[in-house]
């Protein structure tokens, strides 16, 4: 077991060098292949990414706080089987009846092969994040980002198509998931604990299904104004968008790589030390709101460099983009802070249903925008959906503490 500092030191670097690796991938399409091939990725990933969201049940972040022993992890293993195929046939049904471009099927094919992989390496790093070592988690995150944008590099430049790249991407973190992340859960597991065990699956489903909707929720946040791009402008807009949108995720690797240990610990202190849970909870909201006002103040005057080093001249213009992605980062960065201490409350069901008014608050600000859509427009609609969600998270947060803190005095009395 290694000490929270040295695992938040993994953690960020793991997150860094995906994060950085996922942000690269872009880059490279950029400057290997067209705004256009940019679009086609963004909006790829716009409709896959959510799926997976969805069927991931995010189970690592109920292993992680499952502190009490409620489910074996092999149990919550083999969920993540039955989730993950299944999601592989919705998307290829939703492929088959896309009425979109050679492509655009092609690039969805083998984005959710990469998809898939990332999902089972996604539910072995849970059994480190639960011994409390991050070491292979970022050794994991850290291969899948470098080998995966060297990948995706070497098949566009060989083939200059983005469906090749893709491909050579997937493949590569196939066989990082075959050759690191599942040899790594051998030795931390024994042998005859590798077996699926299906029995407790259904169970696990009902539980974690709310935390699937909410990773559907915050997913969509970024990929509902990239389909309103595509619908309502052109899929060279849409590259343009994406591309300086993606800089709010380059961000998030702080937050994420300090979130990720906290798991653990809100849980503890929630269960034992509501005071502590509180001040913590304060403190990682003040890092992600300084974090959050640095990214703006360095969009503004940095963003026309910063989009041309990353991307091509042609982007710099588009700077003003950047800058409203960055504002909407402020209240995305203090979200994800304020939805850890939530999920380690173990509140599933109830984290689910507030935060569903978040993607209709966005549906109805672009609907009501439609005849004066623009690429700012669809940036805006990030950052009303942003400051949405974290408005009824903190009212989430308020009402658990305060119920929480109600039972304490309520044990305490004769």
């Amino acid at each position: 077991m290694l000490s929270f500092k040295l695992n938040c030191l993994y953690s960020f670097i793991g997150n860094a060098l995906f994060s950085f690796g996922l942000w690269l991938n872009v880059s490279v399409i950029a400057k290997l292949a067209s705004v256009e091939a940019v679009g086609d990725y963004a909006l790829a990933n716009a409709i896959i990414s959510p799926l997976f969201g969805l069927f991931s049940l995010n189970i690592r972040a109920a292993v992680a706080t499952d502190v009490r022993g409620q489910f074996e992890y092999r149990e919550y293993f083999a969920t993540r089987i039955v989730t993950s195929f299944f999601c592989v046939i919705v998307v290829g049904f939703i492929a088959f009846f896309l009425e979109r471009s050679y492509e655009i099927w092609a690039t969805m094919i083998f984005l959710t092969m990469a998809k898939f992989a990332e999902s089972f390496c996604d539910i072995r790093s849970a059994l480190s994040l639960k011994l409390n070592n991050m070491k292979p988690v970022a050794i994991s995150l850290g291969l899948r980002g470098i080998v995966g944008v060297l990948s995706l590099a070497l098949g566009l430049l060989v083939s200059e198509s983005l469906p090749i790249g893709l491909a050579c991407l997937a493949t590569s973190w196939i066989a990082i998931y075959y050759f690191y992340d599942r040899q790594i859960a051998k030795t931390q597991l024994a042998q005859q604990e590798m077996a699926p065990e299906y029995s407790s699956v259904k169970k696990i489903i009902w539980l974690c299904f709310p935390l699937g909707v909410l990773l559907l929720i915050n997913l969509s946040i970024n990929n509902i104004p990239r389909y309103f791009v595509s619908s309502w402008l052109d899929q060279k807009a849409l590259g343009y968008f994406a591309a300086t949108t993606y800089f709010i995720f380059l961000g998030s690797i702080f937050i994420n790589a300090v979130a990720l240990p906290l798991h653990q610990s809100f849980s503890k202190c929630y269960d034992n030390d509501i005071q502590r849970f509180k001040l913590m909870l304060v403190q990682g909201v003040g890092v992600a709101l300084l974090l959050g006002v640095c990214g703006v103040l360095i969009s503004v005057y940095f963003g026309e460099f910063i989009l041309t080093l990353a991307y091509t001249k042609e982007y710099a213009e588009y700077s003003y983009l950047l800058t409203w992605s960055m504002v909407a980062s402020v209240a995305l960065y203090c979200s994800v802070m304020m939805g850890t201490a939530i999920t380690a409350t173990r509140k599933f069901k109830s984290q689910m249903l507030v935060n569903l008014p978040v993607p209709v608050v966005t549906l109805l600000f672009l609907f009501a925008m439609q005849g004066s859509f623009t690429l700012v427009t669809a940036a805006q609609a990030i950052l009303v959906a942003y400051c949405t969600k974290l408005v009824v998270q903190t009212g989430l947060i308020a009402y658990l503490v305060f119920e929480k803190e109600n039972n304490l005095v309520r044990k305490l009395l004769p």
